[in-house]
């Protein structure tokens, strides 16, 4: 049936011809339910393709091979690895299920793509795709690099991984599929460390330039010629280099590693590496060239970056700035999370706060598992996050927050933020009245849970602002009330297993998880100079766990009607606050 209805479609184009059904449905090492064989005729050309119709063509379209690629002219978008067309970028596409109209599409597309690579109107997606050419040449390495960009020249070290020492980077599977090899470079030894990558160090050079006209990725259908490589050195700018990089360029070794950042005409970035062996660089009439006999040996590689600034490219707000310290008080069920939270968003300088130890009750509602038990909580998240993130600056203080302050260990105003997720209101409020008293300019981010699934709140307070922390309570006779609780007062959901010196408040990891989000918006907002007040962001639970336990609510509650809800503090404060008044 499949069979059937391409080969109609096709014959409805003019300009396709000798159209037949393969009598096998295996090419490439791919299974289709068939393969067709047909002819493309193509700026005066005719092309000899085959069009396979895969099992989930719903999903993955249709692919269009060049039969005898090898010999076919050097354009973008096929893999010449297969001849393989590459139609179309499928991520976040909505595929409609009709298989003809599907098949036209796609035929039209390889038309067009062929075309335009043919009259060569496409070629400057060799400058974009660069790096997905260059992975497909011949005996092709990979180098992950750990090292500062844009510095025109810089000396880096570099070890050649084995079977034994590539597990630091994760890349065991990558080296028993390549018999080349596997490097790894940094800027300075603590790249390494970073990484747990261990080996014998060896000298290599990094070189960023602008370069002045196209560079063109090299045919992967061949060997990498050193006639590439010369034209690549030719751009790097030798009389505007000190007398020690010319010396790190010119130094004669027997294996020789360059590291390239090429930042093309149109802006767009290329990184590449090469392995010398029995090779020397000479400045020959002010550029570099390398002077070599039969006995040298070229080993292209693929850069991946791995350094924090390209990581962090992807999740980070460019509010965040990596040079801002914050100050975690509080590492149970919420700060484990908004820790979580803060190191994702790129703040890498952390100091954890908390004099308790994670116990067995912990550990089903904190981001820790059981390998920490009895650990203090502050020292146990520096030792989790510091195993899964290099680079990270943390500093972990396992005792009270009010000692730390008065035996001067920690001063709030060495901060940029100040985050207190220990959800007591009493330590809140003991940590408003410093920050105040102490006329500390920092703003303070304030994090709570309420029992059960009712819901949460965080808040922001900066000197810059009126309102604290102090101004959402207020006098009753013997009794202080929380205007921003939704758990009504006198009730209370205090579970008591070991007596006095077990209790406890019930909610879910998945309450701290929203909390810790909660907070980390509002952080943001913040940061992005959209707080123009200082504020109480509250979020609400449906309440089903909490009505169930006979709990009641507040008006608090009763009359929040949006599932989260923004309010400014000064508007809490009735002239009486005794912190801010």
């Amino acid at each position: 049936m499949f069979a059937d209805e391409v080969i109609n479609t096709l014959l409805d184009n003019p300009k396709i011809t000798d159209v037949v059904e393969l009598s096998f449905t295996s090419y490439h090492k791919v299974d289709y339910e068939c393969l067709i064989s047909c002819s493309f005729t193509i700026a005066h050309q005719k092309i000899h393709v085959y069009i396979g119709v895969p099992s989930n063509w719903d999903l993955a379209l249709f692919d269009v091979y060049i039969v005898g690629f090898m010999d076919f002219p050097y354009i973008p978008h096929i893999d010449f690895r297969s001849g393989k067309l590459c139609l179309f970028e499928l991520e976040g596409v909505l595929i409609d299920t009709d298989f003809s109209g599907l098949l036209v599409c796609c035929i039209s597309r390889a038309f067009q793509m062929l075309s335009d690579g043919l009259l060569h109107k496409n070629k400057q997606e060799f400058i974009r795709e660069f790096e997905l050419y260059w992975k497909n040449l011949p005996g092709i390495g990979l180098i992950k690099c750990d090292i500062a960009c844009r510095i025109e020249c810089q000396s880096i070290k570099f070890i050649q991984q084995t079977d034994n020492n590539a597990q630091g980077v994760g890349s065991g599977s990558y080296k028993k599929n390549n018999d080349i090899g596997l490097y790894f470079a940094a800027s300075n030894p603590d790249g390494f460390n970073a990484w747990g990558v261990r080996g014998s160090q060896h000298n290599g050079i990094a070189l960023y330039f602008h370069a002045y006209s196209e560079i063109y990725p090299p045919d992967c259908r061949q060997a990498l010629e050193v006639e590439f490589i010369n034209n690549l050195l030719s751009f790097v700018p030798v009389n505007k280099y000190p007398n020690d990089c010319l010396k790190i360029i010119c130094k004669s070794d027997r294996v020789r590693l360059f590291l390239f950042q090429i930042e093309q005409p149109d802006g767009t970035m290329t990184g590449i590496g090469i392995v010398l062996k029995n090779a020397s660089i000479s400045n020959v009439n002010g550029r570099f060239q390398i002077i070599y006999d039969n006995t040298l040996k070229i080993t292209p590689l693929s850069l991946q970056r791995v350094d924090k600034a390209f990581l962090m490219n992807r999740t980070k707000s460019e509010s965040i700035s990596s040079k801002m310290k914050c100050l975690l008080i509080g590492c149970g069920s919420i700060g484990g999370y908004l820790a979580n939270e803060l190191i994702s968003a790129g703040f890498d300088d952390i100091t954890f706060v908390d004099d308790d130890s994670l116990k067995e009750e912990n550990i089903y509602r904190h981001i820790l598992g059981s390998d920490y038990i009895d650990i203090n909580k502050a020292n146990a998240l520096e030792r989790y996050f510091k195993k899964r993130i290099p680079h990270l600056i943390t500093h972990a203080k396992g005792v009270d927050i009010r000692q730390l302050i008065e035996d001067s260990v920690i001063d709030f105003d060495d901060y940029d933020l100040i985050l207190s997720a220990t959800g007591n209101h009493n330590v809140n409020r003991w940590i408003n009245k410093e920050v105040h008293f102490r006329d500390i300019d920092v703003p303070v981010f304030y994090v709570w849970n309420e029992p059960l699934d009712i819901g949460c709140h965080a808040a922001v307070i900066s000197a810059s602002y009126d309102g604290c922390y102090e101004c959402f309570f207020t006098h009753s006779i013997y009794t202080l009330i929380d205007s921003t609780a939704y758990t009504a007062p006198g009730e209370t959901a205090v579970t008591t297993p070991a007596g006095c010196g077990g209790s406890y408040v019930p909610y879910s990891a998945s309450v701290s998880i929203r909390s810790a989000s909660l907070c980390m918006d509002l952080i943001t907002r913040y940061l992005d100079g959209r707080c123009k007040s200082n504020v109480l962001v509250s979020m609400k639970g449906d309440g089903y766990y909490f009505t169930n336990a006979g709990l009641s609510v507040t008006d608090v509650y009763r009359n929040q009607h949006d599932k989260i809800y923004m309010k400014e503090i000064r508007d809490f404060n009735n002239g009486e606050c005794e912190v801010c008044k």
